[in-house]
């Protein structure tokens, strides 16, 4: 997922550059549309490794994930495209990641899919 965020990040600053109320909305906004693209190669993944129907497994998981980091994510992300620069900014992620990781864990794990 590293090297996906870090292409979207680069790609949005030079799509929508800036740390003013309109770019940071934007990048926001952008980043709120993508995120179901991010948790479906997750959350299908894992059903690969586990030999569950990936179908299935995204359709369980992917809404309520992309829900909860709705809510997440966005006060995250405005945040960091005000104070963070740029360079710094997968790093920031990664270390706010390691907590969605958790609960990205957690919901794939607790969420069976009936076979």
């Amino acid at each position: 997922m590293a090297p996906m965020s870090h292409t979207l990040e680069t790609l949005l600053e030079a799509l929508l550059p800036g740390a003013t109320i309109r770019p940071i909305s934007q990048k926001v906004v952008a980043r709120i549309l993508v995120a179901p693209l991010f948790l479906s190669v997750s959350f299908g993944s894992i059903a690969m490794l586990r030999g569950e129907p990936v179908l299935l497994s995204l359709q369980a998981k992917v809404l309520p994930a992309w829900q909860t980091g709705s809510l997440f994510w966005p006060v995250v992300a405005a945040a960091t495209y005000k104070f963070v620069p740029l360079p710094a900014r997968p790093a920031t992620g990664a270390i706010v990641g390691s907590a969605w990781s958790c609960y990205l864990s957690w919901v794939a794990y607790t969420r069976k899919i009936a076979p």
